[in-house]
């Protein structure tokens, strides 16, 4: 398959012509695609370029289309360029998009609720500093208690150490149980996905 060599694609200065070719006959033979991870990928290929830098705004067109059909991906590389404007995707950034916290909130915000982890710290970071949303500490406390179990990682616990410094214990404790409301939440949707098998 043509997207096989994406891997290797992605932080190279330029692909080989024959590696262009086959992408190229990857979108021909897959433009119609209503496959949601397909149109993800025809998304970046175009984010990236592949198809030519004067295209790299229909990737949005292509996030779209996936984000239709719930993939949260999608929905986290679509608040991802709203995020930072032309400048997000560390430098790769899709020329024309003008920066919009309140529709890139909206956007990691379905992201989240679907459960991908990277959209679920965004969330939290939107909600302590007022990022595109409302500032709400109880929101973020929640989300940061969230991100921390789904990914164990040493940013999220130091975010949950900073943030606690500035909330009472009663507001840590609604944090909590908003975070258990939001990862049963979650899960629900999960069950609720059709299986492959």
């Amino acid at each position: 398959m043509a997207l096989s060599i994406l891997p290797n694609a992605f932080g190279q200065p330029a692909l080989t012509p024959e590696q262009i070719k086959k992408l190229n006959e990857f979108f021909e033979k897959e433009k119609n695609t209503k496959d949601p991870i397909t149109q993800l990928r025809i998304g970046d290929l175009f984010r990236l370029g592949i198809f030519g830098k004067e295209k790299r705004k229909e990737a949005m067109t292509w996030y779209l289309k996936s984000a239709k059909q719930n993939d949260p991906r999608a929905f986290y590389r679509l608040g991802v360029a709203y995020l930072k404007g032309d400048k997000g995707f560390s430098g790769q950034g899709i020329p024309g998009i003008l920066e919009d916290q309140k529709k890139a909130f909206e956007y990691l915000h379905r992201a989240a609720k679907l459960g991908l982890p990277q959209a679920i710290g965004l969330v939290a970071i939107s909600y302590e500093s007022g990022r595109g949303t409302e500032k709400n500490l109880v929101s973020a406390y929640g989300w940061y208690f969230l991100h921390h179990q789904k990914s164990q990682n040493d940013r999220s616990e130091k975010h949950l150490i900073r943030i606690q410094k500035v909330m009472t214990p009663e507001e840590m404790k609604k944090g909590v149980a908003f975070a258990d409301m939001l990862s049963k939440l979650i899960s629900g949707l999960k069950e609720e996905q059709p299986s492959d098998k």
